[in-house]
């Protein structure tokens, strides 16, 4: 992460999620402005994790398998798609769950809890999700919690804001069970069409300008479990719709 000087506020989106974050003006931005786009496409770049295969939704990888390597999608096969969000105690490796929530594609809450955590929540993270060590003292853990993520997330397609930040917190029995996972993050990328001068074509935009973007009414505070996850899923479904997946 490189520091510097800001024009203006920092969003705590660009601090998580890095400097190609933007909060782009909506303003006379065409929906499908093509003339933007360049002609490689940008979902054959792989993810930090996960890796997209040729202009897919999703990426699926076979079952049980922890290796998650290209394969072929079987057009005769449907997934069940949840959106999930968590809140961790900071950036590091080190770091732990701190709050998780699944919803389905209906938008029903799955699951939307606190997580108890061995590990220090860091100031800055603090700062950005307000989720305090009182708060999480009595929760369970994510050892707790793991049985009824696999029986939510097994066999279904996961789709989460910047996924590959996400994943790695997750347990490796979790990881394994799930048939298919995307980022909506790269895909809104794509989708909203800035160009970036980075190596990947498109500039990242936040989670709080894609919602604005679908005029997503948001629900709940910002950065919490809950709140995010039911963002994604209407910023997902929007995309999904106007290219007419729905």
């Amino acid at each position: 992460m490189r520091l510097g000087l800001a024009k203006g506020p920092v969003d705590p989106e660009v601090i998580i999620y890095g400097r190609t974050i933007a909060e782009s003006p909506i303003k006379n931005l065409d929906l499908k402005s093509e003339d933007k786009k360049p002609t490689n496409d940008f979902l054959k770049r792989p993810e930090p994790i996960s890796k997209q295969i040729d202009n897919p939704i999703f990426s699926p990888r076979p079952l049980n398998s922890g290796i998650r390597s290209k394969c072929d999608i079987d057009k005769n096969l449907q997934y069940q798609t949840v959106y999930f969000d968590i809140e961790t105690t900071g950036l590091d490796k080190k770091d732990e769950v701190i709050e998780i929530a699944i919803v389905d594609d209906s938008g029903k809450t799955l699951l939307d809890s606190l997580v108890k955590s061995k590990v220090d929540i860091n100031p800055n993270a603090l700062k950005i999700h307000g989720i305090t060590k009182d708060m999480i003292a009595d929760a369970p853990t994510l050892k707790d919690l793991e049985d009824e993520i696999v029986k939510l997330v097994g066999n279904k397609c996961v789709v989460a804001y910047k996924i590959s930040f996400e994943m790695r917190f997750l347990t490796d029995r979790i990881r394994r069970s799930i048939a298919a996972e995307s980022c909506c993050m790269l895909k809104f990328a794509e989708f909203f069409g800035r160009l970036n001068n980075e190596p990947w074509p498109y500039q990242w935009q936040t989670l709080k300008f894609a919602s604005r973007y679908v005029k997503y009414d948001w629900y709940g505070p910002h950065h919490r479990a809950l709140s995010d996850a039911l963002a994604c899923r209407a910023v997902w479904q929007y995309m999904m719709k106007a290219q007419g997946n729905n």
